[in-house]
């Protein structure tokens, strides 16, 4: 009964972030899912029921809908694809709930192997937020950056100066980006000067490929079904990808090994996005705790900033805020939707 509670409790508030964001198709079949919770002999509930991770923190719904766009988006023929835009279907979220029960029973084993991978969206669109940080903080403190960024995934937004950005009345990053990240500012007018990036690094527990054909499906797996605008941007990001350096660490300890050394004459900037629900409260707690020890041990000479993209706990909007050393200063610059559209600049 608990585990059946548990994931009514997720599912939720699975579908509301999902019809609330733009996947009316994710939020009814979870809404037909959810409805059948009672029926441990129906393949998609067993499934559900056989994974033992808590189902919100580990986002098993999502994980489970990924699973399933990944099997379509590699080939595999069914009804449910119709109603899929990103394979060339056509949206109709009540034909796609009714579809998905038959495609879950007869691909039942390979999901049950393809829910173990965990949710990495490396949502390229937050790009335009995250770099309209960094310009914050180089007008703050006049240093070339050396971006840190935890929970990196393939490293997509570790390039994002290299992707064209329109907010408002400003425009910066290449003009010859295939990336081009516009029409998200709601309201507010930004404050911030050009940065470079010194040098780039990330961790992951789990990096992605993102150079190989397994690592991009994985990566396409996690758009919802009607987003083509997000998948055509994921593919301009990945056609212009170069590789970087992300290794397989937890990360407080990550972060920890990054400030063993002082780096003198460039701010270290620690840049995460929606990384922080994905971790349990001790983790979280020991990354704050890493972060902080690092900014009490910054001088004029190696500043640290802190540049986080991360959601309330209802998941009602996510903010973007900033931490600088020395000093501490802190500023709560914007808030926007999950994936950094709908920006309302503060500062």
């Amino acid at each position: 009964m608990a585990a059946v509670e548990a994931l009514h409790g997720a599912a939720v508030l699975q579908s509301r972030l999902c019809a609330e964001n733009g996947s009316p198709t994710w939020a009814a079949i979870i809404d037909a899912l959810d409805a059948r919770l009672d029926d441990p002999g129906d393949p998609a509930v067993r499934l559900l029921l056989q994974d033992e991770q808590d189902p919100i923190a580990s986002a098993v719904l999502l994980r489970f809908l990924g699973a399933v766009h990944r099997i379509l988006l590699d080939g595999q023929a069914h009804e449910l694809g119709r109603f899929m835009p990103t394979i060339g279907g056509s949206v109709d979220p009540q034909r796609a709930a009714v579809a998905f029960f038959p495609f879950v029973a007869h691909h039942e084993k390979s999901l049950q192997q393809q829910m173990q991978v965990p949710v990495q969206t490396n949502e390229v669109g937050r790009s335009g937020i995250l770099s309209a940080g960094l310009r914050w903080i180089s007008a703050q403190v006049d240093l070339p950056i050396t971006l840190l960024e935890a929970g990196a995934s393939a490293g997509l937004n570790l390039h994002l100066d290299q992707y064209r950005v329109h907010m408002g009345d400003q425009v910066w990053g290449s003009g010859a980006s295939l990336v081009v990240l516009k029409d998200n500012l709601k309201s507010g007018r930004l404050q911030g000067s050009e940065f470079t990036i010194l040098d780039r690094a990330g961790c992951d527990l789990a990096p992605i490929d993102a150079s190989r054909a397994e690592g991009q499906l994985r990566l396409r797996s996690f758009i919802w079904p009607e987003d083509t605008d997000r998948m055509s941007r994921l593919d301009s990001a990945l056609a212009m990808f170069s590789p970087v350096n992300i290794e397989a660490c937890p990360a407080s300890t990550w972060v920890r090994t990054q400030f063993d050394t002082s780096r003198s004459g460039t701010i270290t900037v620690v840049m995460h996005s929606v990384v922080m629900p994905y971790l349990s409260a001790a983790e979280k707690q020991d990354f704050e705790d890493a972060i902080a020890q690092a900014g009490a041990a910054a001088t004029d000479h190696a500043p640290i900033a802190w540049l986080r993209l991360e959601p309330s706990e209802e998941w009602g909007e996510v903010t973007l805020e900033v931490d600088v050393w020395p000093g501490g200063r802190h500023e709560v610059l914007a808030t926007c939707t999950p994936h950094g559209a709908q920006i309302n600049w503060l500062r």
